[in-house]
């Protein structure tokens, strides 16, 4: 929730989804001073099933549905950062269409996403196939390269997944790992 400020100042409403509870706790915390701000702790996908969940090192940024790649763990990638995964837990992954519909949100509020799910970008958006038609941008990280085992590396996939969605590419990826901007057409 560290943007919470910046959607506040542009009075924005935002829906703020994390799939760690213990994260999800200190993001309930920040959203506390900001109105039109809604927390919901839930795992994105593109099944609602239970799965493993791998929490990193580095206060858990780098969590994931996956592990890290052989590159990462041999410091291929990454390799100043030093990264790890200290345990696995097992969590419900939910797809966005399901969790506001339980949680009563209508998705005609949420016009602009911005989507960072270490690997598994594209299994949620495969998740929002109702809400993702009141969207009108996203913004979301992608990689180019096998950062996650079994995780998203193919950013063209996603692309072509959005390109099918009428969501054009604004701003081509310049790093293996980065985030770019689609416009909906």
């Amino acid at each position: 929730g560290s943007e919470a400020e910046v959607y506040n100042w542009f009075n924005k409403k935002a829906l703020w989804i994390e799939g760690y509870p213990e994260i999800y706790a200190d993001l309930e915390e920040n959203l506390n001073n900001f109105y039109g701000q809604k927390s919901i702790l839930a795992l994105l996908g593109d099944q609602n099933k239970k799965v493993n969940f791998h929490v990193s090192n580095r206060d858990s940024s780098c969590s994931s549905i996956f592990d890290f790649s052989d590159d990462v763990k041999n410091k291929k990638l990454w390799a100043t950062n030093n990264l790890k995964m200290l345990k696995t837990i097992s969590l419900d992954m939910k797809k966005l269409d399901n969790i506001l519909l339980e949680n009563k949100i209508d998705p005609k509020d949420y016009n602009h996403w911005v989507i960072d799910l270490q690997g598994a970008e594209l299994q949620a958006l495969k998740g929002a196939e109702n809400s993702i038609v009141h969207c009108k941008s996203i913004y979301v990280e992608i990689s180019q390269k096998q950062y996650y085992e079994n995780g998203s590396t193919n950013w063209i996939d996603l692309k072509n997944y959005l390109n099918s969605l009428n969501f054009k590419l604004v701003n081509p990826p310049n790093e293996d790992h980065c985030e770019v901007l689609f416009e909906r057409s």
